[in-house]
């Protein structure tokens, strides 16, 4: 979407391995750049000993929610700018761009406001007790102030992405990583003049890195791509551009804040068996998110693919790009969970030394990692139905991944005191989550390609 290519399509030739590749490269490094920031926190955090982990652990899912919806609108955003690419039409690129960037200030004033309100009756809802629970306020009473440091730079990244390049927000991703990682242990710690802020710290570490990304993304929006309108634009324009982002993006964020709002649900579960338990599948899902980075660039990457290959109407290609991630995502898959059933009990013990913890988690990467071939292609469904603007379906697939399967069974299990069966339960969503994803690129006329007809999607 560089002004040097004069905002034309650049997703709908050549070698569609070829394109992929080039998409979801450097967004696995920028993924897992963002994903190592919880993996350090925890690490970090963990040396401070088990209340501050599990209080970590009941923060870590709405962290992730507010992620999830951050990536939701820009979904919503990257859908309508990349068909606008697709179709040629620069003026709707630019303004689109805009009023996506409002939006997303707008929310992200909204969630911080809330979030300071409510952090600590949500974490005792969650079932943190009288230790754990001031160490999760602490924290979040810093984070959820700087919400719109998380909140625009996502959505900015979203629009550089919907032309083709994902280099450029992979870097961003990536800076903010090492700057947040450099700072964790001076200011959990402390170092000379610097004084040990504890689990805070961690919270401002984050705040801080979060700062530069707002400044790159904007940046680049506005120097190299050009797609930031300083004009006003009459109300009822800008009103039906957010009605065009919000109708991708209120499912999207939905279904992208299913997971960790049910992983909330489920950590409290955990709760009501051990505060350990609920610090070792915190633990357990950091390492599961760092293993499923390639599932989410590819995610990433599909989205501005599809949207930009159903734009300019070359929907074979749109079917045969998703059979090509389904197939990489398979063979991943495969390998992954050999390597973390073998190395599970070490890759624990970086966590904690607390035996009961280090056991605990070692199950879950035992357990459940063979099911993210579900979870996989669910985001990539997701992800290709919201760039097609069809998000219903996606969204109704990952509810029930959660909500119908996942959270009962859950729930059914920790009364029972049965921790491998809650992991169990989590490894069933995703089974159903990946049979759902399937039914909803059907559904949206995705796929067409090597077996898997094409259902006729209504008129758009």
């Amino acid at each position: 979407m560089a002004e040097q290519n004069d905002n034309q399509a650049v997703l709908t030739r050549g070698s569609v391995p070829a394109t992929l590749a080039r998409l979801t490269a450097p967004l696995v490094l920028g993924v897992l750049t963002v994903i190592s920031i919880s993996f350090a926190d925890a690490y970090f955090i963990g040396k401070l000993g088990p209340e501050p982990l599990a209080a970590i652990s009941f923060c870590f899912p709405i962290m992730l929610a507010v992620t999830s919806l951050a990536i939701g609108l820009g979904a919503g955003v990257s859908s309508v700018v990349a068909r606008a690419i697709g179709e040629n039409d620069r003026d709707s690129v630019r303004r689109l761009s805009t009023d996506g960037l409002v939006i997303s200030v707008l929310i992200a004033i909204v969630i911080g406001v809330l979030g300071i309100i409510f952090a600590r009756p949500l974490f005792t809802l969650l079932n943190a007790d009288e230790t754990t629970l001031p160490l999760a306020v602490s924290y979040m009473q810093i984070w959820f102030p700087g919400a719109i440091l998380l909140v625009v730079p996502i959505v900015g990244n979203n629009i550089i992405r919907s032309g083709g390049d994902t280099l450029f927000p992979a870097l961003i991703m990536g800076f903010v990583a090492v700057v947040n990682i450099a700072l964790d242990p001076l200011l959990i710690f402390g170092a000379g003049p610097i004084p040990a802020l504890g689990i805070q710290g961690a919270a401002w570490a984050s705040v801080i890195a979060r700062a530069s990304s707002l400044v790159a993304a904007l940046a680049i929006l506005h120097y190299r791509e050009r797609v930031i309108d300083w004009t006003m634009p009459p109300i009822g324009e800008t009103l039906r551009n957010w009605s065009k982002i919000v109708q991708i993006g209120a499912p999207a964020a939905i279904s992208n804040m299913i997971n960790p709002l049910g992983l909330s649900v489920i950590t409290g579960f955990l709760g009501l068996i051990s505060q350990e338990s609920v610090a070792a599948f915190g633990a357990a899902t950091r390492v599961q998110a760092l293993a499923a980075v390639p599932l989410l660039a590819m995610s990433g990457s599909i989205s501005p693919y599809v949207g930009q290959n159903w734009g300019a109407g070359e929907k074979e290609r749109v079917s045969k790009g998703i059979v090509t991630a389904a197939s990489w995502i398979l063979i991943y898959i495969a390998v992954m969970t050999v390597f973390l059933f073998a190395l599970a009990s070490p890759i624990a013990g970086l966590f904690t030394e607390t035996d009961s913890i280090q056991t605990q988690a070692a199950d879950y990467l035992r357990y459940v990692p063979w099911s993210l071939f579900g979870f996989g292609w669910l985001v990539v469904a997701v992800s290709a139905c919201n760039a097609r603007g069809k998000p219903l379906a996606g969204t109704a697939a990952a509810f029930v991944r959660m909500a119908v399967v996942a959270i009962p069974l859950a729930y059914f299990f920790a009364t029972r005191d049965s921790v491998i069966g809650v992991y169990l339960s989590v490894a069933a969503g995703n089974v159903v989550g990946g049979l759902g994803g399937l039914y909803a690129t059907r559904q949206a006329g995705l796929l067409r390609a090597d077996g898997l007809p094409m259902v006729k999607a209504k008129a758009s």
